[in-house]
């Protein structure tokens, strides 16, 4: 009977013994796999981060300043209702904007001035323009950019002491419309610093002038050639 009682007493006893012997076996497997998820999970991010972490070239999309100086070489402009022209000798040209660049293309506001000899003696002619421009620049993925663009608005001529042969002299200013093409090649010195040259065609359609004698000049137009370097600083 005692043996009946040891017996039964060890089989209750020692089953529960053994899980207890073994549970810290389990914990530390289970700690290892712990262990090892979160030594993965950085990876995984790392991998992740790795497929999305390239970054773009932002596009161009600021506003800019620019000016520019050059030589004006305006042609000899004939009268139509008479059959004599004026001369005009070289001079300068002066500009400045202020406009938005988006991407490759740039639209701005434009002043402009221009200053030469003109007539027989040491007449003057100034020219002052405002203009609506718009440019197109090409990319070449190279730190020069070539580009083409157009204006139009108005043009204020001044004749200044301007003796025309047979018409006497001409003291009179006047206002036009006016109209510009543009070609030229720009370097980016930095991201926001490009230096530019350019030639500009420039030209007041159909002035009307007023000589010293009373006698309507009626002139077609005014055109002229002008190469200029110039500086545009992008914000």
């Amino acid at each position: 009977m005692r043996l009946i009682v040891v017996a039964s007493t060890a089989l209750l006893v020692l089953p529960p013994m053994a899980m207890a012997q073994q549970a810290p076996g389990a914990q530390q497997a289970s700690g290892t796999g712990q262990a090892s998820g979160a030594q993965e999970a950085p990876n995984s991010q790392q991998a992740s981060g790795g497929g999305g972490g390239e970054t773009q070239k932002p596009l161009i999309d600021a506003p800019y300043v620019s000016g520019s100086l050059g030589w004006h070489m305006p042609l000899d402009e004939s009268i139509d209702n008479v059959d004599t022209s004026v001369r005009r000798g070289d001079g300068f040209a002066l500009h400045g904007a202020i406009g938005h660049q988006y991407r490759q293309w740039r639209a701005e506001a434009e002043l402009g001035w221009y200053r030469g000899g003109a007539g027989t003696n040491d007449g003057q002619s100034d020219t002052a323009s405002a203009m609506v421009n718009a440019y197109y620049d090409f990319d070449t993925g190279t730190g020069f950019s070539p580009f083409v663009g157009g204006g139009v608005g108005l043009g204020w001529i001044d004749y200044s002491n301007v003796n025309v042969a047979g018409l006497g002299s001409i003291n009179d200013n006047q206002v036009g419309l006016a109209w510009q093409l543009m070609a030229g090649l720009g370097y980016s010195l930095t991201d926001a610093l490009m230096l530019y040259g350019d030639y500009r065609w420039f030209d007041i359609a159909n002035v009307k002038m007023e000589t010293a004698a009373g006698y309507q000049a009626k002139f077609a137009d005014f055109g002229s050639h002008n190469v200029e370097l110039g500086i545009r600083y992008r914000f």
